[in-house]
């Protein structure tokens, strides 16, 4: 994917922003050596690799987290952390993907700075959400669209004879 942008943050942004296809896996994917996984998912288009490892050593998280950057960079796809920015940073991460348990948003953004992504699933972010009025009103936004997309498909399955 190519992209053509002015600052490192803003191309991190719009090369997401065009990423079609995601692929979360272990350091270890299935005992193998993560190279035998990655260059053929990478290959075959993969945009953005997530490296998630829950459990393991951070050496051994840092080591592979070096062939996850290398591999990406050769393929020109973004690399994300999950849950731990000190060990996004190590492995010099396009960005870190929070979870529920782990780091607020706000000290993720403070510890990995301005230039790097920071995803964070809808439960980390729904304190930081409603303390805001700007955000309070996009999740508002966000979730009247969700559910009108929901009632117009349940209605569209359970009575066919309302179809336009």
């Amino acid at each position: 994917m190519t992209i053509e942008s002015h600052t490192p943050a803003q191309r991190r942004r719009d090369w997401l922003v065009q990423a079609r296809l995601y692929l979360v896996c272990e350091a270890r994917p299935g005992g193998r050596d993560p190279e035998a996984v990655l260059r053929p998912a990478l290959q075959a288009g993969v945009d953005v690799v997530q490296l998630r490892e829950k459990s393991g050593d951070e050496r051994d998280i840092v080591r592979a987290g070096r062939v996850f950057r290398r591999l990406c960079d050769a393929y020109d796809a973004l690399f994300i952390v999950n849950d731990r920015p000190e060990l996004a940073i190590a492995c010099a991460a396009d960005g870190v993907h929070v979870g529920q348990d782990d780091p607020a948003p706000a000290e993720v953004r403070a510890m990995m700075g301005s230039a790097s992504l920071r995803a964070a699933t809808a439960a980390a972010l729904l304190p930081e959400a409603i303390a805001s009025s700007t955000l309070r009103t996009e999740l508002l936004r966000r979730v009247r669209r969700a559910l009108l997309t929901l009632v117009r498909r349940m209605v569209w399955r359970a009575m066919p004879d309302w179809r336009c």
